[in-house]
């Protein structure tokens, strides 16, 4: 896929793939030191939780209980996740990995202004 992207942005131009290489270099580069960086806070796993792993998973190892519940729950159908509806109306999230992947950290963090802008709106709706 990398190599499709190279060849439609830069042709036949050696200077503008080698430049597009070197630039993805690094930022998977930077991407891998920010992880190794990020320190403890981002992960965190409760092997003793009777529910662990809460959610069906290939990797238990990887699995992130940090975020136990998920902050993206309030954003409904914009959480971007993997849930369903049940007859009742309860957004069922049982086959839903997103907040508990191990690098999902900054993606979950990174939504916090929409979570913030819905309860806002919410507020301003009760209390005109």
């Amino acid at each position: 896929m990398i190599s499709a992207i190279i060849a439609q942005k830069a042709g036949k131009d050696k200077l503008a793939k080698t430049g597009i290489l070197c630039y993805i270099t690094y930022i998977l580069f930077m991407e891998d030191k920010a992880m190794k960086e990020r320190g403890n806070y981002a992960f965190f796993q409760n092997t003793k939780c009777e529910y662990f792993p809460c959610h069906e998973t290939e990797h238990p190892e990887d699995f992130n209980c940090l975020f136990c519940y998920c902050p993206l729950y309030a954003l409904g159908r914009k959480c971007n996740g993997n849930y369903n509806y049940t007859e009742n109306g309860v957004k069922d999230c049982s086959a839903c990995l997103t907040p508990h992947k191990r690098d999902n950290y900054e993606y979950i963090t990174g939504r916090y202004k929409e979570i913030m802008d819905l309860v806002k709106e919410n507020d301003e709706k009760a209390n005109p």
